[in-house]
Formats: structure tokens, C-alpha cells, sequence
């Protein structure tokens, strides 16, 4: 049994799509379970219009309050800015190390203000084998639309990224609580799939685009406030104005 390979289930729990000016500037962002991680996928169009320029990392061990908290947490921030108050950067990361300086994959939430806008995104990175630079570093950079018109003043529920992280919340509230019927089925398939209880093995089919979390990887969450700083930022672009 040591060589079976593991069998992938997968489910998709939340998933956005943002559309630019350009195709080039369309990309999606999708999490969900895959086995017993998570998994967090920048999707971006490839020539034909299909997402399939797909970039992904997985983390196990990480909770689902840990989603849950990290959710209620961005709403907070999200909430607080759109009403006016001033939200300095400060990334929420969950890694797959004890110890952040040690982690290989990533996985950043930030929300703030600067310049009169409202800065949202989630950031995926995997580092080189070698420990030196990154072989990916994709970011999902939230807009300001509103999903609903209505009369007098908008309300910051009225808001596309409102909407997915309060998505984001209920999903992982109703998970941490053993009451998601998403999380059960998720976990029926997967261990209906591998019979054999050779949970860890390595998947069949993973690609070079994937990281792939080793049996021995343990998990991490930190919060900083030092920004983005380690890694090449759009946020000053005008491409992404709140």
C-alpha cells in the first residue's frame, strides 16, 4: 500500500470571478476542500476565454474556526473602512510551518485603506525548493461593486466582497460547529474514495503548478503588520481603485 496513490476529491466552497477591462486582467478566486486540506486557486483565462491558467497551494491541518475567524475578522476590517474609519495594513497569514520564516506556502488576507481606497485581497505564494524567491506569487485583488441597488445611502452590505467573505463565514461557522452538510459530504466522498486508509500518500495527476502539502507539514497562522512588503505589489495601480 505504500505506493497507492491516493485518490483526489474535491470541493469547491467559494468561488469569484473578477472581470477587468482586458481579458488578461480577468482572473477568479476559488477555495474549498481537497482531501483533508484546503485548497486556495488564482484562476486566470487562457486563450480561449476558459479559466484554466490555474495556480494552487494546499495547506492541511489548518481549522475550520481558523477560516471561520479569519472571515469575521475581514468583515470587521471591510465594515470599518467603508464606513470611514482608517485601516492600516496588515496581513492575516496562514502558513504551513510552526514558524512563519520556515513556511514554503502561504496564504495572505489583507484589507485597508489607502488613499481614499479600500485595498482587498488574497494572496497565494509557494517558495523555490532552494528556499530562495518564489515559484508562485498570485494575488486576487477584491473590487467595490454592489451586488444590489437601492434608494437613499449604499449600505457596505450592499458590496460584492461583503458578500464573499460573509459567504466565507457562514460556510466555516456552519463547518466548525459539525453542522455543514458540505463539509460531510466532502468527507464521505473522500474517504469513500480511498478505502485503504492510505490517506497520505501522494496524489496521482499533481501538476507543477500545485503544492502539495506533505504528510509531516505542520500548519501555521500569523498576523503581521507589515503590509505586503516582501512581495511586488499592484495595489497602487489604477487598476484597482474601491
Amino acid at each position: 500500500m505504500a505506493n497507492e496513490k491516493m485518490n483526489i476529491v474535491k470541493t469547491s466552497l467559494i468561488a469569484l470571478t473578477k472581470w477587468g477591462k482586458e481579458k488578461k486582467d480577468n482572473k477568479r478566486i476559488d477555495l474549498g476542500y481537497f482531501n483533508d486540506m484546503l485548497y486556495f486557486s488564482v484562476l486566470k483565462q487562457n486563450a480561449e476565454g476558459k479559466f484554466k491558467d490555474i495556480q494552487s497551494v494546499y495547506l492541511k491541518g489548518i481549522s475550520d474556526t481558523r477560516m471561520y475567524l479569519i472571515a469575521v475578522e475581514m468583515i470587521d476590517r471591510i465594515t470599518r473602512i467603508y464606513n470611514g474609519e482608517v485601516v492600516d495594513s496588515q496581513e492575516i497569514t496562514i502558513h504551513n510551518n510552526k514558524a512563519i520564516k520556515e513556511a514554503t506556502t502561504l496564504v495572505a488576507f489583507n484589507a485597508y485603506k489607502k488613499d481614499d481606497r479600500q485595498i482587498v485581497y488574497i494572496t497565494i505564494k509557494k517558495k523555490n525548493k532552494t528556499g530562495e524567491g518564489l515559484e508562485m506569487d498570485e494575488r486576487f485583488y477584491f473590487g467595490g461593486a454592489h451586488t444590489i441597488a437601492r434608494y437613499g445611502d449604499r449600505k457596505v452590505t450592499d458590496t460584492e466582497v461583503y458578500e464573499f467573505f460573509k459567504q466565507m463565514e457562514l460556510i466555516f461557522q456552519a463547518a466548525s460547529g459539525r453542522s455543514s452538510d458540505s463539509r460531510s459530504k466532502h468527507l464521505e466522498r473522500y474517504l469513500a474514495a480511498n478505502p485503504s486508509g492510505n490517506y497520505n500518500a501522494a496524489p496521482a495527476g499533481n501538476n507543477n503548478n500545485n503544492s502539495y502539502a506533505k504528510k509531516n507539514e505542520s500548519k501555521g497562522y500569523y498576523n503581521n503588520n507589515t503590509g505586503n512588503s516582501s512581495s511586488k505589489s499592484n495595489e497602487d495601480s489604477d487598476d484597482f481603485p474601491f
